[in-house]
């Protein structure tokens, strides 16, 4: 797996603003890096965000290909740490998201992202719970979400999931966005990212973004944990929960016949 000119750009731009402080921080899974350190240099420069100098130099100088882990000691986290089940991906924390997590984990992280990885663990309620568990109330989660693969993992995602999910476990402040980048992307690193206000209605990609160069989707997600709650909260999607009264939902309900 790895960390995408996408992603990279929207945690640079959108996410970095987020954060509380650059304290602790959890990665699911372990990504490698293609895009060179001169490259994460510039875009961090660009976009004025502040990056460890000592890091900068040791990557440059071992000139060799990089992760995930060195992008984000990159950005300044004073404690890193990253989760898989696979021991020889080289993450701290050795754990199968198809089970609950250790609870010396919960409560815990200042900052929690999810880069294309949930599509890939079965058991996605326990997976989602376990990263809404794992950060610490103030804190922010973060998913980048593909869209652009019909056969990538066991599913795919929309903004219901993410929005109704953390909604009912504690969440505040959800903000989404839709990504495109060029899959030529060494070419060209420009990456579009638009804000996408949530609605519990359906839409659609344009059919002009598959003829573009922009062409690789994702969605952007983050949220702030306001509530710890220990045990996952199963929600009802949004456009079928009548507690939540949403118009064209009533309007759609109570049309006379």
């Amino acid at each position: 797996m790895s960390l995408l000119i996408g992603t990279g750009q929207f945690i640079i731009r959108h996410v970095m603003s987020k954060l509380p402080k650059r304290g602790s921080m959890l990665g699911i899974a372990r990504m490698g890096m293609n895009w060179s350190i001169d490259d994460v240099l510039k875009h961090l420069r660009a976009n004025n965000i502040e990056f460890n100098k000592k890091a900068a130099d040791r990557l440059r100088a071992q000139n060799r290909a990089y992760t995930s882990k060195d992008f984000f000691e990159l950005l300044g986290f004073e404690d890193y740490q990253d989760i898989d089940f696979d021991s020889t991906e080289g993450c701290t924390i050795i754990h199968d998201m198809n089970h609950p997590l250790p609870k010396k984990y919960e409560n815990r992280f200042d900052f929690v992202i999810e880069n294309g990885t949930i599509e890939h663990i079965f058991d996605i309620k326990t997976a989602v719970g376990n990263i809404a568990k794992a950060v610490k109330v103030g804190g922010l989660v973060c998913h980048v979400s593909p869209l652009d693969a019909f056969n990538h993992g066991f599913y795919n995602f929309s903004i219901n999931f993410f929005n109704d999910f953390y909604r009912a476990n504690g969440f505040e402040n959800r903000e989404f966005f839709q990504l495109r980048w060029s899959a030529n992307w060494a070419q060209d690193q420009n990456v579009l990212i638009d804000p996408l206000p949530y609605t519990h209605e359906e839409f659609y990609v344009r059919s002009d973004v598959y003829a573009s160069p922009y062409n690789k989707l994702g969605i952007g997600f983050i949220a702030v944990k306001k509530q710890h709650f220990p045990d996952t909260v199963v929600p009802i999607q949004a456009a079928y929960d009548q507690n939540l009264r949403l118009p064209s939902v009533l309007n759609r309900l109570e049309r006379p016949r």
